[in-house]
């Protein structure tokens, strides 16, 4: 549960990203802060969170993203609590 908040929290502060190039970027992210995990893992993490509400696929210029829902951030607040978004600059 407490990594599946990482990635959505991850996810939250970075903004919508490209759906061919989010799982890339969210497991380099974590993977910088010194949390072992693969791109696959990162991919199940974003598929629950959408079964569950948690996320969803929105159009952003023309391409399709991942974004943190309402619910979502509901989740993060119960889970993580209050907190200040990162600022970092994501890898490329």
């Amino acid at each position: 549960m407490l990594s599946l908040a990482l990635t959505l929290s991850l996810l939250a502060d970075l903004g919508p990203l490209p759906m061919r190039e989010t799982s890339r970027v969210l497991a380099e992210t974590r993977r910088s802060l010194g949390f072992k995990i693969s791109r696959k893992m990162v991919e199940l993490h974003l598929k629950h969170a959408m079964r569950k509400g948690l996320a969803e696929v929105a159009t952003v210029d023309g391409e399709p993203c991942y974004r943190v829902t309402e619910a979502g951030r509901e989740f993060l607040r119960k889970t993580l609590g209050e907190r200040k978004p990162v600022a970092f600059e994501p890898p490329v």
